[in-house]
């Protein structure tokens, strides 16, 4: 494979279907068509599915800088309206290695740095998806209680602003007068309660001679 640049992208890409596509592009540099993965959505609300390389999809432009793009073959084409998101995700792993006094080949070494860098890449665009704390924010206790700890509870923040499982969710502070209003069983209740009349009855009751 040619050297090629690994310049600045978060190796994400997703369309939404107008109906009819066949392919679908993504660009950013794959240089092993195992490394693309692809998800697809029936609609934007439904849960993404993750699709097989060869039966539902064949992987085009690999090795190439600019990116390429997949073929669908099963469905053998897109309806309109479903998402599809082409994403790269590397193994994190490093199965060769260099031979004591062998040759130090400039493509290979190239070849995997690029891989790292890419890896690097994919931390990036996974670590930017996920609640971080601002860069001004003193550092707080986030570690997740234990699992028994956290069972059928809620996650909150306590007053240092660290995470804990909390039993319940804090009421509202409401006046006496407000509490009168939040038992009542309806809307028709409620205004009684409110003394507050509807105007629109008044005026038909007015012109149907009711007042």
């Amino acid at each position: 494979m040619a050297d090629i640049d690994i310049n600045v992208n978060d190796n994400w890409k997703q369309h939404v279907a107008v109906g009819g596509e066949t392919s679908f592009v993504y660009d950013f540099p794959v240089t092993d068509s195992s490394y693309l993965k692809v998800l697809r959505q029936t609609s934007a609300t439904a849960d993404p599915v993750e699709q097989v390389i060869s039966t539902n999809y064949t992987v085009n432009g690999v090795g190439a800088e600019g990116g390429g793009s997949i073929t669908l073959v099963s469905p053998s084409s897109a309806s309109a309206g479903e998402v599809w998101t082409l994403y790269l995700d590397i193994p994190e792993e490093r199965l060769g290695g260099y031979q004591t006094a062998g040759s130090f080949r400039a493509l290979v070494v190239n070849a995997e740095f690029d891989k790292y860098m890419q890896i690097l890449q994919q931390l990036r665009r996974d670590f930017d998806r996920t609640i971080v704390l601002d860069p001004a924010d003193p550092a707080a206790s986030l570690t997740l209680p234990l699992k028994s700890a956290r069972a059928s509870r809620n996650l909150a923040f306590d007053s240092n602003g660290d995470l804990v499982a909390s039993a319940e969710i804090a009421e509202a502070v409401v006046s006496a007068y407000m509490e009168t209003v939040l038992d009542d069983a309806d809307a028709e209740t409620a205004r009684a309660t409110l003394e507050v009349y509807d105007a629109a009855l008044d005026i038909a009751l007015y012109h149907f001679g009711g007042i």
